[in-house]
């Protein structure tokens, strides 16, 4: 206790030797020092807990998913802080894992973590630039995300820097994921793709892929922003169909292949639209059923008179008129017979589909490095660093590209199949090494870590200056005499005549021939210690001095 009344005496006498314009200047500084140490430690307030998404306020279904996620992985369940997730300190990382494995995280995560990301004004331009892209990105995300038929969405798009004379080229995936029982239509997946493209400067719509995260497949594989929808005429409705689903197939029939191989395929098909085929076959013995029969005969007899013309061949006794006469008979006879028969026979109608399949082409590219992972793996003792024999490469590639043409054949048409070795091309391309990633220097993560932390950075200066101005201030007041001379009191009559006789000896010692006799006291720590030496060597003399100041005062 005695300590903190020297220590509170020391800070008064102190504080009462400043002038008003000093004490206000370090109460000033005082309390900027004692709201410095707050913000400095305000972290470590809770050392025990943190908050999950930067202590956002959830809702309470998404809070309820998340809680039930973590209980689900095995993981202590804390009480909720007005709507936000808390969980012991220490272990953040593995409560967001366990949240994003079983797929609770909520929906405005990508708003969590762009506040996460906000950083000071150390950061420097390489960080905003990234800061800026991850924002759009952002922003994309949750544009589709608004669209019909659509659950959830994410933009990812990448700006390949040019090399030489190349141009620099720019490319996006959007991952949708849509509506429990519902599809993306074609014109949707183009405003998607307009709607990327018209937002990422130097994007074109044929560079942005659409994958479907529910069942894992690529939207319009190709990425050509061409549907079967964008055209009328069924023949090319039809041949872009058959195209998209047999490049889907024999994708997922070689997703072994690792690197993914890339698939083209070409279609053209029969131009018929549609065919009827009527056939009728007779079975069986002819059966007859009824016959009829007609029978017509017609006879024509025509006399011609060839006698002598004139009055002599009329007169009497002339010759037999008969005899004269020419007879000309003529007869004829028809017969018609009709009958039915019974023929057994059959009838067949065959309705053919036009814009079938003639001729189907595929070319499967796939990546060198195939190759040698298959080699690895057959040869698992070669050294990290071991190259294979070219001739060996030769090899695997040569069995590679008959057993690929074998297993696509099997997916093509009947006839089509049947010149699977001219349709099928399987190409293998050199694999490009990848240029090393640049690591940061000192100085960029220095920066990093100063643009986190510059508002800690800022306090601690601001409370390390005031410290120096409030010593600066203190070092300027002037020290006070070590040597406290106190003027001879006058000695009431109480007093002994030694005591007074010893003092005025005591004095004159002191100040010296032709002064006036003084009280010589020894400088102690406080006055305080030099009046309890006082009373200890002197206590009559002590007393004499208390009455006179007290007079004095008076």
């Amino acid at each position: 206790m005695a300590f903190f009344n020297h220590s509170f005496a020391q800070i008064r006498d102190l504080f009462a030797s400043m002038t008003p314009a000093a004490r206000i200047t370090s109460a000033l500084l005082l309390g900027v020092i004692v709201v410095s140490l707050g913000y400095l430690f305000q972290g470590y307030a809770g050392a025990s807990e943190e908050l999950l998404f930067n202590g956002e306020v959830l809702q309470p279904r998404e809070a309820d998913y998340v809680e039930a996620a973590i209980a689900e992985a095995g993981l202590t369940v804390m009480p909720r802080q007005a709507g936000r997730i808390v969980v012991p300190r220490g272990q953040k990382t593995a409560y967001l894992a366990a949240i994003a494995d079983a797929g609770a995280l909520p929906k405005d995560f990508d708003k969590l973590l762009e506040d996460s990301l906000d950083t000071g004004m150390f950061e420097n331009g390489e960080t905003k630039k990234a800061r800026f892209k991850a924002a759009r990105e952002r922003q994309l995300s949750m544009i589709i995300s608004m669209m019909d038929g659509v659950d959830d969405a994410k933009v990812l798009y990448d700006i390949r820097e040019p090399v030489a004379f190349e141009r620099e080229k720019v490319t996006a995936t959007v991952s949708v994921l849509p509506d429990m029982g519902t599809l993306i239509e074609p014109n949707q997946m183009k405003m998607i793709r307009d709607a990327v493209a018209g937002a990422i400067s130097g994007l074109n719509a044929s560079d942005v892929t659409i994958l479907n995260l529910s069942t894992g497949s690529e939207f319009n594989a190709g990425g050509t922003g061409i549907t079967a929808a964008s055209f009328d005429d069924p023949y090319y409705q039809t041949k872009l169909a058959y195209e998209a689903k047999l490049k889907h197939n024999i994708e997922s029939l070689l997703h072994f292949v690792q690197p993914s191989p890339q698939v083209q395929v070409s279609a053209e098909l029969d131009p018929t639209t549609s065919a009827e085929l009527d056939t009728v076959k007779p079975e069986g013995e002819v059966a007859t059923i009824r016959e009829m029969t007609d029978s017509q005969s017609s006879a024509n007899t025509q006399v011609e008179d060839r006698g002598r013309p004139g009055l002599t061949a009329q007169g009497p006794n002339r010759g037999n008129a008969e005899q004269a006469v020419a007879r000309n008979e003529n007869t004829t006879q028809s017969d018609r017979t009709d009958v039915e028969n019974f023929v057994p026979r059959s009838r067949e109608t065959r309705r053919e589909v036009g814009l079938t399949p003639q001729v189907v082409r595929a070319s499967i590219s796939i990546p060198s490095e195939y190759l040698v992972r298959v080699w690895r793996e057959r040869t698992p003792d070669a050294a990290a660093d071991a190259k294979p024999d070219p001739t060996i490469l030769e090899q695997i590639e040569e069995q590679t590209r008959t057993k690929v043409k074998a297993a696509v054949a099997q997916l093509l048409p009947k006839e089509v199949a049947e010149n699977a070795q001219t349709n099928v091309e399987v190409t293998m391309f050199q694999t490009l090494t990848p240029a090393p990633t640049v690591e940061p220097s000192i100085a960029s993560e220095g920066l990093l870590w100063a643009s986190k932390n510059s508002g800690s950075l800022i306090m601690a200066a601001l409370a390390i200056v005031s410290l120096m101005m409030l010593r600066s201030m203190v070092k300027s007041i002037p020290a006070a005499d070590t040597n406290l001379a106190f003027k001879t009191p006058v000695i009431p009559e109480t007093v002994s005549e030694k005591t007074i006789k010893g003092a005025a000896k005591a004095d004159a010692a002191a100040a010296g021939p032709g002064a006036r006799p003084r009280l010589r006291l020894k400088k102690g720590p406080t006055l305080k210690d030099d009046l309890t030496e006082l009373v200890k060597e002197d206590p009559d003399g002590a007393a004499a001095i208390l009455r006179t100041w007290i007079g004095n005062a008076a």
